[in-house]
């Protein structure tokens, strides 16, 4: 367990737990990526690596050019339970905040907040599986999928039974709305044959993945 108490600038540099291994992070205090890099601050690259959130900030850069959390695994875990991914804009890769290779995301609290990216300005899903239990994805950007971007087409699911997306063309909003400059999906878009997107704010109980018909739930 690490205990972040203070705002620590990490420049460019990454963190890439071993297999099986298990970082915890706690104490109010922000991890700081000052500068741009060609790899995510954290990169769970390896089988069973995991990484919990619980109290901490990762802030990111503003032209960065990876997400903040990259799970890239089949059997890896990124635990979201409290804190703040915010303040990042990923240019080479999509999902500003964080990125859904492989393996799995859970939120249970916390907020994602202030990031950009084209594809997924809070949460881009690429083969792997995000379920949302709680927590806030409000104030991201992207040209699709404002605040969650799913790539059903290469296996990529979103499972929602709690928490709150935003998603509308008024950023004074509070909390501030997520924002898909193309008009397609501000809250949530889903990339499938047809697509699926959401444009107001997603309520609670519906199962966003790609087997969700498009006529139902609030999708357009």
């Amino acid at each position: 367990m690490l205990n972040i108490n203070d705002d620590i600038d990490v420049g460019s540099a990454w963190i890439r737990p071993a297999a099986d291994a298990n970082i915890s992070l706690r104490g109010g205090g922000t991890i700081h990526k000052s500068s741009d890099a060609t790899y995510p601050l954290f990169f769970l690259a390896y089988s069973g690596s995991k990484l919990i959130l619980r109290d901490a900030t990762l802030k990111g850069y503003s032209s960065n050019s990876m997400p903040l959390v990259y799970v890239g695994s089949s059997s890896a875990l990124f635990v979201m339970l409290g804190g703040e991914i915010s303040g990042n804009s990923a240019s080479l890769v999509d999902g500003g905040g964080v990125h859904v290779g492989d393996g799995a995301f859970i939120m249970y609290g916390g907020t994602i907040s202030g990031n950009e990216a084209n594809y997924g300005g809070g949460v881009f899903v690429d083969g792997g599986n995000f379920t949302m239990y709680g927590g806030t994805i409000s104030g991201n950007e992207a040209t699709y999928g404002g605040g969650v971007l799913v790539d059903a087409t290469t296996g990529g699911t979103f499972n929602k039974t709690g928490g709150t997306i935003y998603g509308d063309t008024d950023t004074t909003n509070s909390p501030p709305e997520n924002t898909a400059s193309s008009g397609n999906g501000h809250a949530v878009y889903v990339d499938s044959s047809p697509a699926k997107k959401r444009n107001t704010t997603a309520d609670t109980g519906n199962d966003m993945n790609s087997s969700i018909d498009g006529s139902s739930g609030g999708w357009e």
